[in-house]
């Protein structure tokens, strides 16, 4: 079983109170969120505005130490139904996509990232997307364009 030391590196910083020392954990984790809603209606006639996103939210967790920081976000758009008839925009399925990622410090200055997004290769055509205009594509002509599918990146920053 690790002791209060052992428990310290790993959790977090110490913080002394007469009597009992506690790891803190929750110290080096960092959670945030954003969420969006628009509206819109045209008030020439009894219609949506045309291409307006839908309803989405993007959540993050990222658990970081002096050299290593590695996460997970997901990102989800609610189906988006009130659209522009008079401008035959068509509506568009929900969907949420998951990614993850991590950063190594090597040293002050040089890091190494790398990340995975749509890790679950979840298939999705975002709202806001085009249309297909090529004849010559999997997508039909006419259609939405899908998302990206899963893919990964890597990135090295140098600072000096």
């Amino acid at each position: 079983m690790a002791g209060p030391r052992a428990m310290a590196r790993w959790c977090g910083r110490m913080k002394s109170r007469p009597g009992r020392n506690r790891p803190r954990p929750a110290a080096r984790l960092e959670l945030s969120g954003t969420a969006s809603f628009v509206r819109g209606q045209r008030r020439d006639v009894n219609d949506d505005l045309y291409r307006v996103p839908p309803a989405n939210l993007r959540l993050s967790a990222v658990w970081a130490n002096d050299r290593l920081s590695m996460g997970a976000e997901l990102f989800a758009a609610a189906a988006q139904k009130q659209v522009a008839a008079s401008n035959g925009e068509d509506p568009s399925e929900a969907f949420a996509t998951l990614g993850l990622f991590a950063r190594y410090a090597f040293a002050a200055g040089l890091a190494v990232e790398a990340g995975v997004e749509n890790l679950l290769d979840e298939a999705y055509a975002p709202h806001l997307a085009g249309r297909s205009r090529v004849g010559a594509s999997d997508v039909a002509v006419g259609e939405r364009l899908p998302g990206a599918g899963r893919g990964g990146w890597v990135r090295v920053t140098a600072r000096f």
